[in-house]
């Protein structure tokens, strides 16, 4: 069977993967259904793609991560989205806090999230990832810990103050046999100690990530990657992190 390829999905074959006539893809669809394909003809309107098998699906990955990202500005957010998606977490959770300098309320709020979305699709392809983190709509801090505070699973919130207590090693020690973890990171001026307090309050253990100060977007993606790691998703082939 033929199928035709449009939108951005088409662009991505032209001008950023550069494939030809003749040349092999994979197809993914939106419920991480895997096929073989070659491509048969490229044009100004689409690409068609003659499919030549059904590929295996994937195991399922051995946890869940949920990042959990103080609203950022534009290209900062979107840096976050796609470096996480490549990272293997599973679901993106944007929110406002005391600190948040971006305002998305009211009618950009979908605008943003639809942009969000598609940049994470677009990451999980380029990854080859058989689906992308869902990008939820924004919430607020204080919606965040009332969410998360009852579920008995580790959660972390980052502190650059933080000089004593758990270390994040230690945390993620114990974390290890955990099938699903929560992430909290905050906007580019950091949190409050009132917000950390209420965080504490919510199950949420305060913990740096060493002795430098990480930019907001530097510390969301070290944090996945380290959480990665620690759970054996990297280094894998064959595992959809």
């Amino acid at each position: 069977a033929d199928i035709d390829i449009t939108g951005q999905d088409a662009h991505h074959i032209r001008a950023v993967l550069r494939l030809r006539a003749g040349d092999a893809l994979v197809l993914i669809d939106m419920d991480g259904n895997r096929a073989k394909g070659r491509i048969a003809a490229l044009g100004r309107e689409g690409v068609r793609v003659i499919l030549e098998g059904v590929l295996p699906s994937r195991p399922a990955p051995r946890a869940v991560l949920t990042l959990c990202q103080a609203c950022l500005r534009a290209q900062k957010m979107e840096l976050v989205i796609q470096k996480a998606t490549e990272l293997g977490v599973s679901r993106i959770i944007p929110f406002t806090s005391q600190r948040t300098v971006v305002n998305i309320a009211g009618g950009l709020a979908p605008e943003k999230l639809r942009r969000w979305n598609e940049i994470a699709r677009l990451a999980a392809a380029q990854c080859d990832r058989d689906r992308p983190p869902e990008v939820e709509g924004p919430a607020s801090l204080a919606e965040i810990l009332h969410r998360f505070g009852p579920e008995k699973l580790p959660k972390v919130i980052l502190f650059e103050r933080m000089a004593a207590g758990v270390g994040f090693k230690d945390f993620m020690h114990q974390a290890a046999a955990a099938a699903a973890m929560v992430g909290v990171v905050g906007p580019e001026g950091g949190f409050t100690l009132e917000e950390i307090s209420q965080a504490r309050d919510a199950g949420f253990e305060p913990i740096g990530l060493g002795g430098r100060i990480l930019r907001a977007e530097t510390a969301a993606i070290v944090l996945a990657a380290i959480v990665q790691y620690e759970w054996g998703d990297m280094g894998c082939p064959g595992v959809d992190e």
